[in-house]
């Protein structure tokens, strides 16, 4: 918890976490910004019943595959940085959507949305594919 003084008045603030849907997120766009394709991956989820060799199987090819897309890229279309714009839980708490908007190295931003799951150890994990139904649970 982080105290700051803001117009006379103390403000409490949450020290960011990893194991929070945005901490997640910051970490796994921190490492896709400096080309660490696994560190966004080890943060995703395939299957939730999947052994953890399947899953860690998975996350492998699902790198290799990124980083032969990132490397097509063209040096304008790299993400340079990103800002989170916010953080929304299901109604029980076990989906996430995390929205941020990037920017490219040309300057372009866009906003995006990464749709995360609370595992069975209470990890928050990056979903491949996610819908808006999740957060009407």
């Amino acid at each position: 918890m982080i105290l700051t003084l803001v117009g006379g008045l103390w403000l409490m603030a949450a020290c960011s976490s990893d194991n929070t849907p945005t901490g997640v997120v910051e970490k796994a766009l921190k490492g896709l910004i400096s080309g660490d394709v696994r560190a966004y991956t080890s943060k995703m989820i395939f299957d939730e019943d999947a052994e953890p060799e399947k899953e860690k199987e998975a996350q492998e090819d699902f790198a290799k595959m990124m980083e032969r897309e990132l490397a097509k890229q063209e040096e304008k279309e790299k993400v340079t940085d990103f800002e989170i714009i916010k953080e929304e839980l299901s109604k029980t708490g076990t989906y996430a959507r995390v929205t941020y908007k990037d920017v490219l190295a040309d300057g372009k931003e866009a906003e995006h949305s990464i749709y995360l799951i609370k595992d069975k150890e209470g990890a928050w994990r990056i979903l491949l594919f996610g819908s808006d139904k999740m957060l009407d649970e």
